[in-house]
């Protein structure tokens, strides 16, 4: 018999979101979320068996604890990121697509030995310990993200820099198993923390800003609150809440700007300095890496300066480049009369020009 570590990769929530409504969607997104799983590590673990919503790797048994941390932790950037990209990139709200911050990823980790099946010309890992593996993803693990790992394989949590808990449930069929669990909460906030950061006018492509007669709380208020830009946004049609908190990190909404879909996620808030970063995501999608800064800056007690730096680049070769123009006098339009109906509202209490404006290019 070989012997192997096992890492099984679960996907939380599953079952939930399968059976809601959008079913197609909703089996769409989990086989992205799953290939991405597999492709992350192509070269560095095996796939032993897909089981629904996990995949079972098998790796070499000898692979240090800290090369299969870094594979976890990469894995679980990589479904973040997964999920992310699904949520910005969906044009409908189908109860699949607007929920796909519902769902988690969950590892267990063991090693032992195995045997090899050929079913259907696919090979496939059997023995014992393939069983003892599969079923401690059924835990007492009081963490919805979470490494769960036995003794076999107790170097990855001491080579990790995560506090391991001790933990173990009692089966049936296999008996008492005793394991330890690293929470990933510490991997999400590291993973957030990266992609955090904040445009400065000096480093914008296209930078407004307008003074306010109105206290800089009351304008930042304004600014990061989805339902007051509703009102003061004038070139917004429509802005729809899609999932992740209100008015806070990780929100996403999409939005209709003279008919142009735009779908944002906020990446970045600091409440203190008055900032916040939202990435955008265009329909047709021949612009990329597209973030915004929104910031509020204080000038006096009764008076503030706001302020809205973006940053993009070109996603198609060529057609983007003819593009690009066309984009940048639509955004550059939009975000200036945005700024004035800001202004507007945070000194009147309402917007009386308030209109959709088309968001074509000029002539």
């Amino acid at each position: 018999m070989a012997e192997a570590k096992f890492i099984l990769a679960d996907i939380g929530g599953y079952t939930t979101f399968l059976s809601d409504v959008g079913l197609k969607h909703a089996r769409e997104i989990t086989e992205d979320l799953l290939n991405r799983l597999v492709d992350r590590v192509k070269g560095r673990w095996k796939v032993a068996n897909i089981m629904g919503d996990c995949v079972f790797f098998y790796a070499a048994r000898d692979e240090a604890g800290t090369a299969t941390f870094a594979h976890i932790r990469s894995l679980y950037e990589e479904f973040r990121e997964g999920v992310m990209d699904i949520a910005n990139g969906s044009a409908c709200a189908c109860g699949a697509c607007n929920r796909t911050e519902d769902l988690t990823l969950k590892f267990v980790a063991s090693a032992g030995e195995y045997e090899l099946q050929n079913i259907g010309g696919r090979k496939e890992l059997i023995g014992g310990d393939i069983v003892r593996a599969s079923r401690l993803l059924k835990n007492t693990v009081p963490v919805s993200e979470y490494a769960l790992l036995t003794p076999e394989v107790s170097d990855v949590a001491a080579t990790c820099g995560i506090d391991a808990t001790l933990g173990h449930d009692d089966y049936d069929d296999i008996g008492r198993v005793d394991y330890t669990y690293l929470d990933l909460q510490t991997v999400r906030t590291a993973y957030e923390e990266a992609r955090t950061f904040f445009i400065a006018r000096a480093d914008a492509k296209m930078a407004f800003e307008i003074e306010i007669d109105a206290p800089a709380d009351a304008v930042w208020t304004a600014m990061r609150d989805l339902n007051k830009r509703a009102v003061w946004a004038v070139t917004l049609d429509k802005a729809t809440h899609l999932q992740g908190p209100e008015n806070g990190l990780g929100e996403i909404y999409s939005c209709l700007h003279g008919g142009h879909k735009v779908m944002h996620m906020t990446i970045a808030m600091d409440h203190e300095g008055r900032r916040k970063t939202e990435r955008m995501w265009i329909s047709p999608p021949f612009m990329r890496d597209i973030y915004t800064t929104a910031r509020v800056t204080p000038i006096s007690e009764g008076q503030a300066r706001a302020g809205l730096y973006a940053t993009f680049e070109p996603a198609i070769p060529v057609v983007s480049r003819l593009i690009a123009p066309v984009f940048y006098r639509i955004m550059k339009r939009n975000l200036r009369n945005d700024l004035a109906g800001l202004k507007e509202y945070c000194e009147t209490g309402s917007v009386a020009s308030r209109q959709t404006q088309a968001a074509k290019p000029s002539a």
